[in-house]
């Protein structure tokens, strides 16, 4: 069974991700679940009560947020990086609105106001599970040693977040996550696939550009060393572009998202791809050359 995707399946993603991080924030907030060394009190479903049974609680929500999130990752695809992971959402915000920011559809400082912001959220985020964050704001907690240290750990973390969200950016995502690398090795023959349609294709190359794990959607039906399935993270920002590309080819889109497993595609596309866009170059050659054209 197939199905066209357009914006929808991004906007879903959105909400998706949002939810996440709100959640994520909201457990340690509300006390359904939280630490706080700093002044030794600790909670579970609003109620306080010991260190263990916080830790009890704690353990139980990510070990079960865990297997639920293997499983769906084994059967569906990656979701956990694409529509999950908190930090490879800010990843991909901070890729667009670098885009947006070098088109002038933004303001020249977008990307590194967002990268603050994003540093500081993630920081607040982590810390908020294990301490009163309020401390920052509180020159006089308790002592002035205690102040410091607990404001020099926030400050590295949030600094260390800074250099990783600018400097290293979604090449975290593509190289160096370690749940990255385990989920791409269980999600061998998961069943959400973006398939490709050659004949459809436009050649806009759109699809290329705006994947955030460098991959070339059109060649994750061969399942190559550098374009396979199992490294996809069915973020469907190549489905959108391409349908945005395609808008006026008839029928299907080049891209479409296949909810069954398919065989491997014994076809090489990517020659394929390489004799359409030379034909289509003799093509324009021929409109803007057409003597020079004939006479070679």
């Amino acid at each position: 069974m197939k199905a066209r995707f357009r914006s929808k399946i991004v906007t879903l993603r959105y909400w998706v991700n949002a939810s996440i991080i709100l959640i994520l924030i909201g457990l340690p907030a509300f006390h359904i679940i939280k630490f706080d060394f700093l002044n030794g009190k600790f909670w579970l479903f609003g109620n306080e009560t010991t260190w263990l049974n916080t830790a009890t609680g704690f353990i139980a929500f990510w070990a079960g947020s865990y297997i639920i999130t293997l499983l769906a990752d084994y059967i569906l695809g990656r979701l956990f990086c694409g529509w999950i992971c908190s930090w490879g959402t800010m990843l991909r915000t901070l890729s667009y609105t670098k885009d947006k920011a070098k088109r002038n559809h933004l303001p020249k400082f977008a990307p590194q106001a967002f990268t603050l912001f994003a540093a500081l959220l993630s920081t607040i985020g982590l810390l908020n599970w294990f301490t009163d964050v309020t401390f920052i704001f509180d020159i006089s907690y308790k002592s002035y040693t205690t102040y410091v240290s607990y404001l020099g750990i926030f400050l590295s973390l949030t600094t260390t977040a800074y250099i990783m969200l600018w400097k290293v950016g979604l090449n975290f995502c593509q190289s160096y996550c370690p749940i990255g690398w385990y989920l791409g090795v269980i999600s061998q023959k998961h069943m959400m696939r973006i398939d490709f349609e050659a004949a459809n294709c436009t050649l806009g190359e759109v699809c290329v550009k705006e994947c955030p794990m460098a991959l070339d959607p059109r060649l994750l039906a061969m399942d190559t060393d550098k374009d396979n399935h199992s490294q996809c993270i069915l973020c469907g920002d190549c489905l959108t572009a391409c349908n945005a590309c395609a808008a006026k080819v008839p029928g299907e889109k080049p891209l479409v998202l296949n909810t069954s497993i398919q065989p491997v595609l014994e076809v090489d596309l990517g020659s394929i791809l390489d004799e359409m866009k030379r034909k289509k170059k003799e093509k324009r050659n021929l409109k803007v050359f057409p003597q020079m054209v004939k006479n070679s």
